[in-house]
């Protein structure tokens, strides 16, 4: 229970260091159509690889972010980041991966 605790601690204590830092990486997974193989949609999934905490789950960071009041914050990062990621490559990447 104790080290659970620390983790904790030490977890919400890195977070909004992790947001300045941009240390925080989005993984993006398509998600097919069975009957044509087609891609309707791309899920972004948040990871917070070379943790100085170890590995950080997913669900493990989202809990910890709302308990410490970075959620907003940590949501905000989410949503932005593959915005920036489909502009960056354009039309491209967007007629590759969007719904139509």
């Amino acid at each position: 229970m104790r080290e659970q605790l620390l983790r904790r601690t030490q977890i919400s204590q890195r977070i909004g260091a992790a947001l300045l830092n941009d240390e925080f990486e989005m993984c993006y997974q398509p998600v097919f159509d069975m009957h044509d193989s087609r891609v309707v949609i791309v899920e972004a999934l948040v990871r917070w690889p070379g943790s100085e905490l170890a590995e950080v789950s997913p669900d493990e960071l989202i809990d910890v972010a709302e308990h410490c009041g970075l959620i907003g914050e940590l949501s905000s990062w989410i949503f932005i980041r593959p915005a920036r990621s489909f502009a960056q490559y354009g039309n491209a990447l967007a007629s590759r991966y969007c719904c139509r």
